[in-house]
């Protein structure tokens, strides 16, 4: 738990919770938060740890997913009083999640347990057993058609293609233009669908994603 706000001496632990957004309003949350509530801090995170967590994983997989998310809510906590409460939080903690995924990866190295460790379906709520079961393997087939992908088009990929993520926030997040985004992903799944066609053709239809 935060104690105190942000100007508090002591180090926060901050809790990441499996659940998803609050409604309450994040632009208020986050006035109170720099008024040093701790309280509005804590809801920040539970409306946002859910998606932090989402982004971590998809670049670091299963195992360290929850120390990069530690580590994002960290910063934007030493970072709130920058933070300006009329911009939307989610493009911000996106670009946070990404770097410090990137600089945990980089630091513990690649893991050939990454692609496997991450494909846990974040809509595993599809149906029974058996439906939860094929939606991790169409994951796990999604991550390793994505290592294929050059560095640009797998992070696009990943953020907009498996969390889910609108292009708009994407471009924001990674500091690119929308467009960008939008060819990227066009390429990636392009290639991604390749892939799938040779290695694992009983999941493509011959039908592609066409999500703008």
């Amino acid at each position: 738990m935060i104690i105190g706000g942000p100007g508090a001496a002591q180090t926060p632990r901050v809790p990441v919770p499996p659940g998803g957004r609050s409604p309450i309003h994040e632009r208020e949350l986050i006035r109170r938060a720099q008024a040093g509530d701790a309280a509005a801090f804590d809801a920040l995170v539970a409306q946002f740890g859910a998606l932090v967590l989402r982004v971590a994983r998809s670049i670091v997989g299963e195992t360290d997913a929850e120390d990069v998310a530690q580590e994002v809510f960290l910063r934007l906590y030493r970072a709130l009083a920058s933070v300006d409460p009329e911009r939307p939080l989610e493009p911000f903690l996106v670009r946070i999640a990404v770097n410090a995924a990137r600089t945990e990866r980089g630091r513990r190295g690649r893991r050939r347990e990454d692609v496997l460790e991450a494909a846990r379906d974040r809509a595993g709520e599809a149906g029974g057993p058996g439906a939860a079961v094929h939606a991790d393997d169409v994951r796990r087939a999604l991550l390793a058609a994505s290592a294929t992908l050059t560095e640009r088009e797998r992070l696009v990929f990943r953020l907009r293609d498996l969390e889910g993520l609108e292009a708009p926030v994407v471009a924001e997040a990674l500091g690119i233009a929308a467009v960008t985004v939008r060819r990227l992903s066009g390429n990636a799944r392009s290639k991604v669908i390749a892939w799938l066609r040779i290695h694992r053709p009983e999941l493509v239809d011959g039908t592609g994603p066409d999500r703008p």
